[in-house]
């Protein structure tokens, strides 16, 4: 009987709701931080008190010492780079600005006067901060591409594509990781380097912004690796980055096929951008590869 007695008491104690004590927010943030590197706040869309307690939290200099980065589901990844330079200080247009939250997977949800506000905060708040302490808006939502989205079908490939928040090193270049989804199961992995994070010059970068623009173009048309396994040069080319390894799975999960693009500079010799004599005009639909 006392082993019984003793487990029922331990039972009801276990069980015994605790009482909810209210907390200051701000201090329960910075508290929360000390025991964990990911710390969520959650609010509908649109929800004014959601926006205002963001407001709250970016205006406190205790939670801003106590961060690095700052993630924003209403942002579309396609512009990071613009959030960035917005919000390290360089001159960016507001107009320019405003795709951040208007031109996500979800148009419609973001504000503008809620984000120019949370932006002007965070570039004022840097501006304030030494270099080594600068705090970084991350962009959460996948980058879209609405002028290639012309089927419900486009848009739900965005829908289930993710950056899964891991980094890789592809021939000594740092790239993002994102996954391509197909009914909840993982189709591809690719390794993307944006044209700022290569280690070529500036003008380079350049034309190399150019150049990625024409390759998802070109992916488009053409067949290739990752169609031949089941997955669509289109897909390849949605953050907008370079494309520098690619690993494709079977439905089990198996790697079936992988490759890597392999970077280097050098100059180019002028008669290597000449017209070849023997040049015909030929169409896509003309292309043997097509058929």
């Amino acid at each position: 009987m006392k082993g019984s007695l003793a487990t029922l008491v331990v039972v009801a104690i276990l069980a015994a709701p605790t009482p909810a004590v209210p907390l200051e927010p701000v201090g329960a943030m910075v508290d929360a931080f000390r025991t964990h590197a990911v710390v969520a706040v959650t609010a509908g869309h649109g929800e004014t008190r959601g926006y205002a307690f963001g407001q709250l939290l970016i205006h406190d200099p205790r939670l801003i010492a106590a961060i690095n980065d700052i993630v924003i589901e209403e942002g579309s990844a396609r512009y990071q780079d613009v959030a960035d330079r917005f919000v390290r200080g360089d001159n960016v247009p507001l107009e320019s600005l405003r795709h951040v939250w208007r031109d996500t997977t979800q148009p419609g949800l973001g504000y503008d006067r809620q984000w120019e506000e949370f932006f002007q905060v965070m570039r004022a708040v840097n501006a304030a901060l030494p270099a080594t302490h600068k705090v970084r808006v991350m962009l959460g939502d996948p980058p879209i591409e609405w002028e290639n989205v012309k089927t419900p079908e486009d848009h739900r490939r965005w829908i289930e594509m993710r950056d899964t928040g891991h980094k890789k090193t592809v021939q000594g270049v740092d790239c993002n990781v994102f996954e391509v989804l197909e009914n909840d199961i993982k189709k591809q992995e690719v390794c993307y380097a944006i044209a700022g994070e290569l280690p070529i010059a500036d003008d380079d970068r350049k034309g190399l912004a150019r150049g990625l623009k024409v390759m998802a173009r070109y992916g488009q048309a053409f067949t290739g690796m990752a169609e031949h396994i089941g997955a669509t040069p289109a897909q390849a080319q949605k953050p907008g980055g370079l494309p520098v390894a690619q690993t494709c799975f079977d439905p089990s999960g198996q790697s079936i096929g992988q490759n890597a693009l392999s970077i280097s500079q050098e100059k180019v010799a002028p008669d290597r951008f000449d017209i070849p004599s023997d040049y015909s005009k030929m169409t896509m639909q003309d292309n043997p590869a097509n058929h």
